[in-house]
């Protein structure tokens, strides 16, 4: 039940019979009288201009006085809650005529099975920059949301129905293309969705899924995945799965080993690969020589675009000698990006809802306000990440709030709730 001017205010009623009237003009201060049907709502003022108009997710949507005639209609059999503390609801019995009745059910009733999906701010974990750093894409329950690059504008949804979550958007190599794994409500089978981004259509479709980011080839239409215990490499061009890797069991622990991370060499020649309480691999492409390696890396992990550092909660491992540097600063990181210009900087999302920034040395430069408080977990491991030539830095949190940042002096540029941004254009639509 809708009420005004708080729920607590409200009560119902059995009329049946409520005024109808037509206003173009949004009033976001009415009172709301009452609704009928589940998502058709009236409202209005105490006079002879209420109003009909749709509640979708994201806002108030009032009709168009050329689809709603001022006749009579008849809302004999409807629910009628009422705002008691506001005014009475008057009983009215107005009849429209069938055409006019015909116009409400198409205008009215159909926007409800059309009711666009209200993006959830807890669902928005992980985003990536267009490679030319004017398009920003972020996970959502409700699909692939893309920003433009000062985050203040909506530009497009890649739409996903019935979906719980939407994980690891990523361009690949001259963003032509976004992919990202999708896990349905419902027990349906998850998958991995392949747009095209210049017409913002599906392109291809992988019944599988991946527990950790997706990582393209840096020249080709390839990429690597990882479900449950293993690495897949998908070629999208063939739509063959052409490799497939699961780590042998140690004399540690028993496996499932889960896949955290994987990392493309500059030309694309091998891959680093790392999974749960197991070495690192290092897989030469394409011919898929496996060579055990000595490094560990946690979700949230990332190479440098060379892949010779690793980078974690701040401290940084040499994948050429070995050898680790420790942090000074205390952060349990939750996700890891590295600044491209010079590789001198690199950034943690941490869990105490700050945003930390470090040198090569792994000493913190920057302690940055953030908002991630929560656990720890896989599918936040792209919450964090620098625009391809290194001059802004975005962080998301776990209530959908993304900050920006000018990374000459670490200024903050905005703040944004993505998912208000994101409900807002869908109501509009």
């Amino acid at each position: 039940m809708i009420c005004a001017p708080t729920p607590e205010s409200c009560s119902t009623t059995d009329t049946d019979h409520i005024p109808l009237g037509v206003r173009v003009i949004p009033d976001v201060d009415a009172p709301v009288i009452g609704y009928a049907s589940g998502e058709v709502r009236i409202g209005g003022r105490a006079s002879t201009a209420d109003a009909v108009y749709l509640h979708d997710l994201g806002g108030w949507v009032w009709s168009d006085a050329d689809h709603l005639d001022l006749w009579e209609h008849d809302l004999r059999g409807l629910p009628v809650p009422y705002a008691a503390e506001e005014q009475d609801v008057k009983q009215y019995r107005y009849r429209y005529s069938l055409l006019v009745l015909l116009l409400f059910a198409q205008n009215v009733v159909f926007a409800q099975e059309a009711s666009p999906c209200r993006v959830d701010a807890n669902s928005i974990l992980s985003l990536d920059w267009h490679p030319w750093g004017h398009t920003v894409a972020f996970g959502s329950n409700c699909g692939v949301l893309l920003l433009n690059d000062a985050l203040d504008e909506l530009i497009a949804i890649l739409p996903v129905e019935n979906a719980e979550d939407v994980n690891f958007p990523t361009y690949n190599h001259d963003g032509t293309l976004v992919a990202a794994s999708i896990d349905y409500l419902d027990g349906m089978p998850s998958e991995i969705r392949i747009w095209e981004t210049s017409t913002n259509t599906v392109f291809r479709t992988l019944e599988d899924f991946s527990s950790m980011p997706i990582a393209w080839h840096p020249i080709r239409n390839i990429f690597v995945f990882g479900p449950f215990d293993k690495v897949r490499v998908y070629d999208v061009d063939t739509t063959r799965i052409t490799y497939e890797f699961t780590p042998p069991t140690n004399d540690t622990v028993d496996p499932p080993y889960y896949p955290y991370l994987v990392c493309w060499s500059p030309q694309g020649e091998y891959i680093l690969a790392a999974f749960e309480w197991t070495n690192g691999y290092l897989i030469t492409y394409p011919s898929w020589e496996v060579t055990d390696t000595q490094f560990i890396a946690y979700y949230g992990a990332s190479c440098t675009p060379d892949a010779t550092l690793l980078g974690g909660s701040g401290e940084i491992f040499d994948l050429r000698t070995g050898t680790s540097t420790e942090s000074n600063g205390n952060c349990v990181g939750v996700s890891m990006a590295w600044r491209a210009a010079g590789e001198l900087q690199h950034a943690v999302n941490c869990l105490d809802e700050a945003v930390r920034v470090y040198d090569r040395e792994a000493r913190v430069l920057f302690t940055l306000e953030g908002s991630y408080s929560g656990r720890a977990f896989i599918q936040a491991a792209r919450s964090i990440e620098y625009s391809p030539d290194g001059s802004r830095l975005i962080a998301v949190g776990d209530d959908g709030v993304a900050r920006l940042w000018d990374t000459s002096n670490y200024e903050l540029i905005a703040r944004v709730n993505v998912a208000e941004i994101a409900n807002l254009a869908l109501a509009q639509q």
